[in-house]
């Protein structure tokens, strides 16, 4: 059996069996960092365990995905020798466990991508695997601060009478052992399935209905005031002060700028909905928040949905808006807003980057290259503006001593 590794650390510490124990789990991929420890059986839970794995639909990892699947159904996971043994008493899956009625379950754990928030999310199924329900477990105090945020954040939605939306019901939540914890009951998905443009929109806009809509100035909203101050607790680098200078920039240009701001998901993305008879079903809601500009779910959904990549869609900033009612149209608007949002994304960017010592590849192709292009554009639009308003200034003072002088309005015929 191999042991708990540098690349799981924390990560399941709490999920492994205290003494030598018999094999339960398998990395997948078995290449690279694992995303998910798999059980390596019955090949039910294996097939139904790689099947609603969601952190990529791209083409290669559908394929993947459907030949793991089938894989797993002709009992290939026991042939494989990396491996590791979870649960047993004393861990977190033994206390999990007494939540549920079934005697037999079946855990596999979602770990994702390497990233600051990086934590267990443990889907639990029955031998023939039926999806019982859904755990994520806090690892460190960041981590642990997320669910604890999450599940405030479902026992809000789960009181909302709205039509469109559809939200995980929250179980329990609590703590263990110093890490916080929920569980949620599980949502039909199909993760092959993407949810229509109306069908997307109509959510959100059930969601924005559900709490109260405000309209702030940029530079007094706690929004901005939270990712300007983020933003100078961060070590000292290059990409600080490009984003530094870019907040200064636009809160100095743009600080009284109007911003409606109201209720969001946070991560509004194709990986977090699939769409459902009665709704847009989303989970995933770590990041919700009562106090975000409302354009910017939708914006996060565009960029990372784009077929040419996020930097070709910031060419076509039109192209990120929906005609939502909610959501302001003119050029500065659009450009204020995204400026906004991308310099949110460069704070959180290097938030991971502290965390995880992993470089940010999003920092240096398109965040901050788009962001810096786009401050440009409001830039070069102002001065135009201040240009054009000095002309008028100077025409008005032309015609203003005119009539001093002469004692006649120009506009007037003698």
């Amino acid at each position: 059996m191999q042991s708990v590794e540098a690349n799981f650390g924390a990560e399941i510490a709490s999920l492994c069996a205290r003494r030598e124990a018999t094999v339960t789990h398998i990395p997948y991929p078995l290449n690279g960092l694992p995303r998910m420890l798999v059980p390596r059986s019955p090949a039910p839970v294996v097939a139904a365990s790689v099947r609603h794995y969601t952190a990529s639909q791209k083409r290669l990892s559908r394929v993947a995905k459907a030949g793991a699947e089938v894989f797993a159904r002709v009992g290939g996971a026991r042939l494989i020798p990396r491996a590791l043994a979870l649960g047993g008493p004393g861990t977190f899956l033994a206390f999990a466990s007494e939540f549920f009625e079934e005697k037999k379950l079946a855990f596999a754990v979602h770990l994702g991508p390497l990233r600051a928030n990086r934590k267990p999310v443990l889907h639990v199924m029955t031998p023939r695997g039926k999806s019982i329900a859904y755990i994520k477990l806090g690892i460190n105090a960041f981590t642990s601060r997320r669910v604890r945020h999450e599940a405030e954040a479902l026992r809000r939605l789960n009181r909302l009478d709205v039509e469109g939306l559809v939200t995980p019901t929250l179980i329990d939540a609590g703590n263990w052992e110093g890490h916080e914890y929920l569980i949620t009951s599980p949502l039909k998905i199909d993760p092959m399935q993407a949810p229509s443009e109306g069908q997307r929109l109509a959510a959100k806009a059930a969601l924005v209905s559900g709490f109260r809509v405000t309209e702030q100035q940029l530079a007094n909203s706690s929004w901005w005031h939270t990712v300007t101050t983020e933003l100078e607790a961060l070590p000292d680098t290059k990409e600080k002060k490009r984003l530094e200078r870019a907040a200064s920039s636009l809160q100095g240009q743009f600080g009284g700028h109007a911003c409606r701001i109201g209720a969001a998901h946070g991560d509004w993305s194709r990986w977090n909905m699939s769409p459902g008879q009665s709704g847009l079903l989303v989970w995933d809601w770590e990041k919700f928040s009562l106090g975000t500009p409302l354009p910017w779910d939708e914006i996060h959904f565009r960029l990372g949905v784009h077929p040419d990549g996020p930097l070709a869609a910031l060419s076509q900033p039109e192209s990120l808006f929906s005609r939502a009612s909610w959501e302001e149209r003119s050029a500065e608007d659009t450009n204020v807003l995204l400026a906004a949002y991308l310099i949110c994304r460069g704070v959180a960017g290097l938030q991971g980057q502290e965390t995880t010592g992993a470089r940010s590849v999003s920092l240096a192709t398109w965040v901050l290259p788009g962001l810096e292009e786009i401050l440009q554009k409001l830039h070069v639009s102002g001065r135009a503006e201040d240009e054009t308003e000095s002309g008028s200034r100077r025409n008005r003072t032309k015609n203003e001593l005119y009539i001093f002088v002469a004692g006649a309005d120009p506009r007037c015929s003698t």
